[in-house]
């Protein structure tokens, strides 16, 4: 089921596009009505800076909730879980988290160059984002079993170790 988005949302979508030229990169993932992909072909969506990566890229997000969809709580609930330059470009990725718990299915990733200019912005991260609990509804060993099950096609067999952790075979 698509996501809604709201007219001043839809708006602000078009007015990047003509804003930043026929170039425009703007993607939208239906699924969390946020984009998974903003950018342009053309330039850089920021100047250079020498402030941190991460200062400029979530500066940059928050300063446009209405074409992110997401605001200062849901950037909050982001967490760098990887941080690296390969070829000069410096990539950052976040991960959602709500509770403690990290999301699987959303994130945020930003590109960067050497002297700071912003690349693009990639990622669906949820507004809002909310579970009606974080307690497992199994144990770990009867979804990892499920799991196996699942994927391999056969069952596993899960045993305690003496005085450590359960052991997966």
């Amino acid at each position: 089921k698509a996501a809604p988005v709201d007219a001043e949302v839809a708006a602000a979508r078009r007015d990047f596009r003509a804003d930043a030229g026929r170039f425009a990169l703007l993607s939208v993932n239906p699924g969390t009505g946020t984009p998974r992909a903003v950018g342009r072909l053309d330039g850089f969506l920021t100047g250079a800076s020498a402030r941190d990566g991460r200062d400029i890229a979530l500066g940059y997000v928050r300063a446009r909730p209405e074409i992110f969809g997401v605001d200062d709580a849901d950037l909050a609930g982001m967490q760098i879980v990887r941080r690296y330059t390969a070829g000069g470009i410096e990539h950052i990725r976040w991960a959602q988290v709500h509770k403690g718990i990290r999301a699987i299915d959303t994130s945020l990733t930003a590109n960067l160059t050497p002297d700071g200019r912003l690349i693009n912005v990639l990622g669906s991260p949820r507004r809002d984002l909310s579970v009606p609990s974080v307690e497992p509804a199994v144990s770990a060993e009867a979804a990892y079993e499920a799991a196996a099950t699942a994927l391999a096609g056969r069952g596993s067999a899960v045993s305690e170790r003496k005085g450590g952790a359960a052991r997966a075979t």
